[in-house]
């Protein structure tokens, strides 16, 4: 049904996040970046290219982005997908009157 793969819709740009270093003592955190440990499925050559020109961890600012990342993903994922059924299903009338497609 999926006609393309998230890393296709985010260009393999998605980034990186330390969900282990994240907790209640960390949420003001801004300072030296957290160590490889932190984050999952991630290798120390991907680390290094994410964070090249960037040393210091704001966790506000790393979240939001993070998050406006994730929202741009559903949004091509929900645009892609309407895409899809638009072309396989013909438009119907629903019960008000509107089409479902």
């Amino acid at each position: 049904m999926f006609n393309k793969s998230l890393n296709e819709l985010t260009n393999n740009n998605k980034g990186i996040f330390p969900y282990k270093f994240i907790n209640i003592n960390t949420l003001n955190y801004n300072g030296p970046l957290p160590s490889l440990d932190f984050y999952t499925n991630v290798d120390l050559l991907k680390y290094n290219e994410y964070y090249k020109d960037n040393n210091i961890f704001n966790v506000k600012k790393e979240t939001l982005k993070y998050l406006k990342q994730d929202l741009l993903i559903l949004y091509k994922f929900m645009m892609e997908n309407n895409k899809t059924i638009s072309l396989s299903h013909t438009p119907r009338r629903g019960v008000w009157g509107g089409d479902y497609f």
